[in-house]
């Protein structure tokens, strides 16, 4: 197990435990005026339902780094190679490439700012296959 991979691990846990929020099945559920955390590192999958929003966390990580000098991220969380613009889910990207989200069903961007940008359409799924 990588140093990264290690890291994102113990943000999970944190994730899930520290917000003290009701798990449903594999999410958290957040009603009324709760809301999910933002946390650097870490990407939020989320659906609403029911009047409230449940959401899957999963470890925005670091490439492993491929070349002999490398240069920090634009949001400084990261060592990168010259040339990398945008990191997402472990993967390195160029401004303008566009990829899958991680919820498998929105689509990314690597804006010219350098930061990813996600289209935030409907899951067409249950909250129980969301949350599965």
């Amino acid at each position: 197990m990588t140093a990264n991979m290690y890291i994102c691990g113990i943000w999970m846990l944190f994730i899930g435990f520290a917000y003290g929020q009701v798990q449903y099945q594999a999410c958290v559920e957040y009603c009324g005026s709760a809301m999910p955390p933002n946390v650097t590192g870490i990407v939020n999958i989320c659906m609403e339902s029911n009047n409230c929003t449940y959401c899957k966390f999963v470890p925005d990580c670091c490439p492993e780094v491929a070349c002999a000098n490398p240069v920090p991220s634009t949001d400084g969380r990261c060592l990168i190679c010259p040339g990398v613009d945008c990191i997402y889910d472990e993967n390195e990207h160029i401004i303008g490439e566009t990829f899958t989200s991680l919820d498998e069903f929105n689509s990314c961007r690597c804006s010219k700012s350098k930061k990813v940008k996600c289209t935030k359409n409907p899951i067409p799924l249950t909250l129980a296959d969301f949350c599965s």
